[in-house]
This record gives C-alpha cells, sequence and structure tokens, in this order.
C-alpha cells in the first residue's frame, strides 16, 4: 500500500529535480490534519502535488477537504546576499 501526499520539483526541461513526502499510512475514519514543509532545489521551474492511496482495500477511502501549497520567499542570509531558500509549505 502507499498512501502518501508528496511535493515533486521540476526543472524547466520538465525533469523532476526533487520530491519530498509525507507517509499517511496512520490516518484512520477520524479527520486529522496534516502538514509538512519542503524546500525547492535550486533551479526549479514548478511544482505539482500528489496525493495517492493505493491499495487502501474495497471499503477504504482517502478524502481531502483542504489543500493548499504555499510558496515562501525568505530573506537572503546576510553573509551570502545572493542567496534565496523557497519553501513550499502544504497545510492540509
Amino acid at each position: 500500500t502507499d498512501q502518501s501526499m508528496k511535493i515533486e520539483f521540476f526543472n524547466s526541461s520538465m525533469n523532476v529535480i526533487g520530491v519530498a513526502s509525507l507517509p499517511l499510512d496512520d490516518v484512520g475514519p477520524n479527520w486529522v490534519r496534516k502538514a509538512f514543509e519542503a524546500v525547492a532545489p535550486a533551479n526549479s521551474a514548478w511544482v505539482r502535488v500528489v496525493v495517492s492511496a493505493w491499495g487502501v482495500s474495497q471499503n477504504g477511502a482517502l478524502q481531502i477537504d483542504e489543500l493548499e501549497l504555499i510558496e515562501v520567499d525568505e530573506t537572503p542570509v546576510p553573509s551570502n546576499p545572493g542567496k534565496k531558500n523557497h519553501r513550499v509549505q502544504i497545510p492540509a
């Protein structure tokens, strides 16, 4: 079984250059809030969010109430003024 939420980062040539994931194996019959953050690799051009629930049985289900992808452009580190971190957060 694979129950997860992941963020895939792509470069401008549409090649995957990074993946961050959160396992959802501990979900049950009650609603739970899931959230995680990922730092986009250098040269990231776009991002895709994937939620999967494989092998949950014929009686299983995975329901998503709300999914939000937020880009946070952090302030450059003063010792290296040209670098920026791009953090992506998914509160679920």
